[in-house]
């Protein structure tokens, strides 16, 4: 409970901030899922991502591991430091992991698709699999 806290109120601290562009739990589904619909998710143009793994896990672990405590956020590159200082000061571990832009998802060297048909499979896969 007190790294939840302390996760919160550094979120809370960099949106006050107003350095933060997204931010998103990892939860249900872990990594894939979440960077998945922050990618979709949006009221705008779908976004793409690019993600360098470093973890020495399974791939599946990687991807889908659901764990508590986590929020992946995204902010201009110039604001990193900022997010980083605000981390230190609420004693949260943060890692960079990849950029936003572009049309494809890609977390190296397990996946990687076009942003649009990420888009269409998560649109229609409870109608494709009824069928």
């Amino acid at each position: 409970m007190k790294l939840e806290l302390a996760v919160q109120n550094c979120c809370l601290a960099a949106i006050d901030e107003e350095i933060l562009r997204s931010a998103h739990d990892v939860a249900d589904g872990g990594l894939a899922v979440a960077l998945a619909e922050c990618c979709i998710g949006g009221p705008e143009k779908p976004l793409g991502v690019r993600i360098e793994t470093r973890e020495m896990i399974r791939g599946d672990a990687l991807l889908f591991s659901e764990s508590q405590s986590r929020i992946v956020v995204s902010l201009k590159e110039e604001n990193v430091e900022r997010l980083k200082t605000i981390a230190e000061r609420h004693q949260v571990p943060m890692q960079t992991i990849g950029t936003v832009g572009g049309t494809r998802f890609t977390i190296q060297p397990l996946l990687q698709m076009a942003v649009e048909e990420l888009k269409t499979i998560w649109s229609n896969g409870l109608t494709a699999r009824l069928q």
